[in-house]
């Protein structure tokens, strides 16, 4: 494993340099890093399925906090492509909110330091000598603002889970997990262990052929590489912990954002972030992202421009009076109401309504 981090920081050396030389800077930002390899054959989140190039991929992630909530992204991939198309090092100053799912199996070991990752509507942390393996159906994202260290990317097809691979593991746990996608086909699921000292021992020393067979990818790999990952697993000891969570699929991206407006709008009156949590299950930081994303707008900004449409359709098509309508939006301070509606139509809601009335007659 020494080997294999030493020649990983030598190609990260040599990568700063280059980008130092070219563009000033030892990070790039994530918009700069473009015209690579990209090793999904399809692009988009969750509503698209990231695929692979191979039956079986590996990723090694280096992952450091920078100055506030940035952080710097250094990765490499083993596969038989140029240095500088598998090799990425980048610097971030904002989270991505775009949940993914793929059509393989992805199994996160850290080596060192800690990961954070959202599985669905989960906040979760993984430390050093930790396992996570998502299922094909899992939407999942990594929140590296809040992570460190070192881990361990590994994707594997449904082709390496053949019934060679699932009657020699011999982890009764990880095998149901396996399983259990073919029996509870509408769920989605994870498994997170965690290896004791002669366990990780175990699993380091495999990981480092497979990082081998997957730099060459000569015939074989895949099998030799279905081998390795058959010892990390086995590795893992009855006694060792093993959770399986399983929990129904969440609405994501656009038909989330579609039932969280339409909830806000339905609810206008008294409406909140607890609300939104108790509702949809997400933590509330991720309701702030979802409407920024899809409107521009914060979390605040977006129920008040709800509050003053509703305000102005009221105004016009009922005989409400202004204190009703104020009442019915939820304020309790008549004097914000009146401030904020003139501060966005230049007068007051009487004269609003006189003057809409003027023009429909």
């Amino acid at each position: 494993m020494k080997q294999i981090l030493e020649y990983i920081e030598s190609v990260f050396k040599n990568e700063r340099i280059k980008n130092f030389n070219n563009y000033g800077t030892e990070y790039l930002s994530f918009t700069e890093k473009q015209n690579t390899w990209n090793p999904y054959t399809s692009k988009g989140y969750i509503d698209k399925i990231l695929q692979i190039p191979y039956e079986y991929f590996m990723t090694v992630e280096y992952c450091t906090p920078a100055e506030g909530n940035d952080y710097r992204l250094s990765t490499y991939s083993p596969c038989p492509l140029p240095i500088s198309q598998k090799t990425y090092l980048l610097e971030n100053n904002y989270e991505d909110d775009n949940l993914h799912r793929h059509d393989f199996f992805e199994m996160i070991y850290v080596y060192k330091g800690m990961r954070t990752t959202q599985i669905e509507n989960q906040i979760i942390h993984l430390y050093e000598h930790d396992i996570c393996i998502f299922d094909t159906k899992c939407a999942h994202l990594d929140i590296r603002s809040q992570s460190n260290g070192i881990a361990f990317y590994c994707c594997i097809t449904s082709k390496i889970l053949d019934a060679y691979f699932l009657n020699n593991l011999t982890n009764k746990r990880i095998r149901n997990f396996f399983l259990l996608r073919d029996s509870i086909k509408n769920d989605v699921s994870y498994l997170q262990l965690h290896a004791s000292s002669d366990a990780a021992e175990k699993i380091e020393k495999n990981l480092v052929p497979i990082f081998y067979e997957m730099e060459s990818t000569e015939p074989g790999y895949d099998r030799i590489s279905q081998i390795y990952t058959l010892r990390i697993l086995n590795a893992i000891k009855q006694t060792d912990t093993a959770n399986i969570h399983t929990f129904s699929k969440r609405l994501q991206g656009t038909k989330l954002f579609q039932a969280v407006s339409k909830y806000i709008s339905s609810n206008i009156t008294d409406i909140s972030l607890e609300k939104l949590c108790n509702q949809f299950h997400y933590q509330a930081d991720y309701y702030s992202r979802l409407i920024k994303k899809n409107t521009g707008l914060t979390y605040s900004q977006y129920v008040h421009a709800l509050k003053m449409d509703k305000a102005k359709n009221l105004l016009i098509n009922t005989e409400m009076t202004v204190n009703e309508i104020l009442i019915y939006l939820g304020y309790q301070h008549h004097s914000y109401f009146y401030k904020a509606f003139q501060q966005e139509m230049g007068m007051t809601p009487s004269e609003y309504r006189k003057q809409t009335r003027k023009i429909t007659i």
